[in-house]
């Protein structure tokens, strides 16, 4: 099949959950498919990510940004603002760009407006997360957070309108986006991890009373959750546990960040591996309070050992379960009793991990996940061609 696939960046490196899925989804296809992948250039992006992609058998074509104007800067979302480009928008538009394909593959409903309107070959629309849940449950209530609500809602409905095929990461997305739109056909490609890269290292001994946080930190949900369990939970811990420490992973730390934090809290921002991090942890810690998709690094702590305590929004729509595979309180309030249970029994923490470990190692490699993304593909390139 011939798939074009639209994303709003070259999905490397492989330091996002976003670009992880997209890459490994897209890598194990290549072989099968003829894929050819637009993106919108981003800085961090250079020559290195084109010979990355190309080297795992994509056809990848970067478009420079440039600013939204008019009716497109004040009718559209942050995100299809900051991914506009007028170089796609020109490519696609083009007489006979999508004759040589078989399916359109929307990577993210925010390149929606660089599309066509007469496509003349079918449309799928792939969601990481649900953005309009997002939009609502992140910015400070007033008339910014509901022109941004707004404009999410205008987009997603503009979406149904061009394709009634959409992809999700998770049931409990499809299910609320079918809630609002029944006439949607909706998929679930569920996350995965790479089983040569993550595995239990079994003859390491994990560190006592060493917490690790890990996520992009310039993801506000990371950011906003890791703040709120630094100033509301970890205190209580500290004053039981006086050695304990907490070590925060991730890149896109904002400026100043870390500063006046507890002790204790160390912030290590960008790595190249996190598996060390992941070897040596007692346990992950994910203090989320808004969802939307699956944690990829809940997979990835699963499939190396590493026990889990998370709040149940952070682990929503896994098939890992409280009290067998890992810690899911109920909201952040209940994430220090759950880490109190956690570390006061390693006997206990190691039973769950391997409980995790074994699920994962089934249902979540990326070749499972791929297989159900190919399956949506061959529905779609067979219905109808999308308005």
């Amino acid at each position: 099949m011939r798939v074009l696939v639209l994303a709003p960046s070259l999905p490397w490196p492989l330091d996002a959950g976003g670009r992880l899925r997209t890459y490994h989804l897209l890598r194990a296809l290549a072989p099968r498919h003829e894929l050819r992948l637009f993106c919108v250039r981003q800085p961090e992006a250079g020559a290195e990510a084109e010979e990355a992609l190309q080297a795992a058998g994509l056809d990848p074509r970067g478009f420079e940004r440039s600013p939204a104007s008019g009716l497109a800067a004040l009718w559209s979302p942050h995100p299809a603002r900051w991914f506009h480009s007028r170089g796609l928008r020109l490519a696609l538009g083009a007489p006979g760009a999508l004759d040589a394909f078989d399916l359109v593959h929307l990577d993210e409903p925010c390149l929606l407006p660089a599309l066509p309107r007469e496509l003349g070959v079918p449309l799928v629309v792939h969601h990481h997360k649900l953005d309009l849940e997002l939009a609502r449950d992140l910015a400070t209530p007033g008339v910014r957070r509901s022109l941004e609500v707004a404009r999410w809602r205008r987009l997603e409905s503009q979406a149904v309108e061009r394709s009634l095929h959409h992809l999700f990461c998770s049931a409990e997305d499809a299910r609320r986006f079918q809630a609002r739109h029944p006439r949607v056909e909706a998929r679930v490609v569920e996350n995965g991890f790479d089983p040569t890269h993550f595995r239990p290292a079994p003859h390491e001994p994990r560190e006592e009373q060493r917490l690790l946080v890990l996520g992009s930190l310039d993801y506000a949900p990371n950011l906003r959750g890791l703040e709120r369990f630094l100033r509301e939970v970890w205190p209580s811990l500290a004053v039981r546990a006086p050695e304990l420490r907490l070590a925060v992973v991730g890149r896109g730390a904002p400026a100043g960040l870390g500063r006046g934090w507890p002790r204790g809290v160390e912030l290590v921002g960008a790595v190249d591996d996190v598996r060390p991090w992941l070897a040596r942890a007692t346990a992950l810690v994910v203090p989320l309070e808004v969802g939307g998709g699956t944690r990829l690094k809940i997979i990835e702590a699963a499939a190396s050992g590493c026990p889990v305590v998370s709040t149940a929004v952070g682990a929503e729509g896994l098939a890992l379960h409280d009290g067998e595979h890992l810690w899911a309180a109920e909201d952040l309030a209940g994430l220090g009793p759950a880490l109190t249970r956690a570390l006061e029994c390693g006997a206990e923490r190691r039973r769950r991990a391997e409980r995790a470990a074994a699920l994962v190692e089934r249902r979540y490699p990326w070749e499972l996940s791929a297989a159900r993304l190919e399956e949506a593909w061959d529905v779609v390139a067979r219905s109808t061609v999308s308005r």
